[in-house]
């Protein structure tokens, strides 16, 4: 039976998500439907007709970056045969990990679905330091999207701790170090752990909120 796609909702999210897993072929581009507002409730309607007697359900946060089949995606599914679906559709657009504990969710939202805007926007502050100091808008783009894609590789493939990879950058007395420091003065580490944990506060409170909401129907 061919694998069809509905989208509640049609942003970016459900954009990228949709672009990659066509690109990938698994499913046709005449299968993925999605709505948008005031659309979702009629969609909502026409899924529940569809839905079998027996729902199988799972509950993904992918992140934009399947668009380009680098997505980073963690799933609860409520059995194994709606796991191995998700884990089949995502880790073609990406990596894709089971979790046991939903609740989990809220911290990989913050981490990894919002993760490309903490990088995006750490690229361009990247970027603009290097503009600053002289170099061309473009080579200096280039020069970090590469070192951003290649210090990631290298997490990946390594499997080596992130604070002995950043050592083998880091010679005494050099310029590394000098930038680290820098860095460590301004409170990057904080404020990048305090973006996660804002954010996971924020994805607990929406949870409740909707819940109370649904409570209401």
């Amino acid at each position: 039976m061919a694998l069809r796609i509905g989208f509640l909702g049609a942003g970016k999210m459900a954009q990228a998500i949709a672009k990659g897993i066509i690109s990938t072929g698994m499913v046709k581009a005449d299968s993925v439907i999605a709505s948008s507002p005031p659309q979702d409730q009629l969609y909502l309607d026409f899924f529940k007709v569809l839905r079998p007697s027996d729902p199988k359900i799972a509950r993904v946060m992918p992140n934009t970056c399947v668009s380009v089949g680098e997505g980073a995606c963690a799933f609860v599914a409520s059995d194994d045969p709606s796991a191995d679906t998700v884990t089949k559709l995502f880790s073609a657009v990406g990596t894709c990990h089971r979790l046991t504990d939903e609740s989990q969710l809220d911290a990989v939202t913050a981490l990894s679905g919002a993760g490309p805007a903490y990088v995006f926007s750490i690229a361009e502050a990247l970027a603009d330091g290097g503009v600053k100091m002289g170099l061309p808008r473009v080579l200096a783009v280039n020069l970090v999207s590469q070192t951003i894609l290649g210090a990631a590789k290298m997490i990946q493939k390594t499997g080596r701790h992130t604070a002995v990879l950043r050592d083998e950058v880091t010679s005494p007395g050099g310029n590394t170090i000098e930038g680290l420091h820098f860095l460590e003065k301004s409170g990057m580490r904080a404020a990048l752990m305090g973006a996660i944990e804002a954010s996971t506060i924020k994805c607990r409170v929406t949870n409740m909120e909707l819940k109370e909401q649904l409570k209401g129907k």
